[in-house]
């Protein structure tokens, strides 16, 4: 007959082998569940990258596009990240009426990256003509796609004029 001391030791060495069995098992699980969600995240990867892909070529594709509302692309940028984020740069060349503005909304209905572009370009420039400066200038506009999208008008220093304005 086990004396106490050795109830206890057996005792404790069950629940030891239970325990052990209880994380051997919950480790075995949880190492099939991340390679379950290793496998999830490869596939969608893939799946991330080509909408990625059609996402950022659909406004390329538009880029000329904007040339029609005298707008012209002077560069861009691709920014590499999940959502892809692409900045583009338009130089204001003419002046177009509403009308044609409104013929190409029209037109592109369906296009909502041209839209949410066109959209921008339009209320940017009504902001830039509010805005008056003696020193700089200002006819490049800059609209990043991203979220949340993010739209800069920048202003450079006036090469024909002296500076005017407190120093003087």
């Amino acid at each position: 007959m086990k004396d106490y001391g050795d109830k206890i030791k057996d005792g404790f060495n069950k629940s030891v082998k239970s325990i052990k069995s209880a994380v051997d098992d919950t480790v075995d699980v949880t190492f099939d569940k991340v390679k379950e969600g290793l496998e999830a995240i490869g596939s969608a990867g893939t799946n991330t990258i080509e909408k990625s892909v059609e996402y950022v070529q659909e406004i390329i594709d538009n880029l000329p596009l904007y040339e029609k509302i005298g707008y012209r692309t002077t560069s861009f940028e691709i920014g590499i990240s999940v959502p892809p984020s692409i900045e583009i740069d338009f130089h204001k060349f003419k002046n177009v009426n509403e009308d044609e503005i409104d013929k190409l909304k029209e037109k592109y209905k369906d296009s909502k990256m041209f839209l949410l572009i066109l959209n921008s370009l339009v209320n940017a420039s009504s902001f830039q003509n509010k805005i008056s400066t003696e020193n700089f200038e200002s006819n490049l506009i800059s609209v990043e796609i991203t979220i949340p999208p993010k739209v800069s008008i920048k202003f450079k220093r006036r090469e024909d004029k002296g500076v005017k304005g407190h120093l003087e």
